[in-house]
């Protein structure tokens, strides 16, 4: 078994994975303030309230788009697990062969998404993360990362809305969402709900038309349960995506598949 994390701005996802098989799979706060000490002891947590022994852990792969914290995160998972992880990237791996201008520049949680979007079905695919930013990956048919789509996430647009204005009040994202808001809050709900839908469902659109052809299309990240149920393609959804492209990748790094 190894342990997986996908560490982005907002949160930490962490899991326990045994070839893509999830053992169990959990999320934690991002916090720029924390020590190494600080997420070594979230980790321990973690594992303790699923039961499971650290000595069973034969390693570690980590996603990190937070530079500042990827240093931090290494030295937690050395102190719990007694092994440096393995910190993945476009250069360090040949699972997903990545067919930018500058493969450096692809985040290291987009190329966990294409690892794991593979794992669930044949090229090619379209992902979408929404998280922090809403993130699209296009897969051609050969199994390569092609390039993709990057905007505001769902919760960062509203929050620059609410911050930039006097009137609008809080949102629920969980409230039903109408075309037809009464009040501001229900409009704000529609609006967010209907249009980041119809932005997913557009975009397809335009990527299968580029690409050429049709894909499978699939839905990960926070806050894509708000946004699927809406959006008129038909899509997978998997929320830990990244967590099974990162078990992926460590097990082919070991000469698996």
């Amino acid at each position: 078994m190894i342990a997986t994390l996908d560490i982005t701005n907002s949160y930490i996802s962490i899991g326990c994975m045994e070839r893509g098989r999830e053992i169990f799979l959990e999320r934690i706060s991002t916090n720029l303030k924390k020590t190494d000490l600080e997420y070594a002891v979230d980790l321990l947590q973690t594992f303790a309230i699923h039961r499971m022994e650290i000595s069973d852990i034969e390693g570690c792969v980590l996603s990190c788009v937070v530079p500042a914290l990827t240093a931090v995160i290494s030295a937690s998972v050395l102190r719990v697990f007694g092994t440096e992880p393995y910190i993945v990237s476009a250069e360090n791996q040949d699972l997903v062969p990545v067919r930018l201008e500058q493969p450096s520049q692809l985040g290291s949680n987009l190329l966990a998404d294409a690892a794991g979007a593979l794992l669930l079905c044949p090229p090619p695919v379209i992902f979408a993360d929404f998280g922090t930013a809403t993130s699209f990956g296009i897969i051609g048919p050969d199994g390569s990362y092609r390039g993709g789509v990057i905007l505001p996430g769902v919760h960062s647009a509203l929050n620059a809305l609410l911050g930039s204005t006097a009137q609008i009040p809080n949102v629920r994202p969980d409230a039903f969402p109408t075309s037809l808001g009464r009040d501001s809050q229900e409009s704000l709900t529609g609006g967010m709900i209907y249009g980041n839908a119809g932005m997913a469902d557009r975009i397809i659109e335009l990527c299968e038309e580029e690409l050429g052809e049709k894909t499978r299309r699939i839905m990960t990240g926070r806050h894509a349960s708000l946004i699927v149920p809406y959006m008129k393609h038909e899509v997978i959804f998997d929320e830990y995506l990244a967590l099974k492209g990162l078990s992926r990748l460590w097990y082919a790094r070991k000469g698996g598949r």
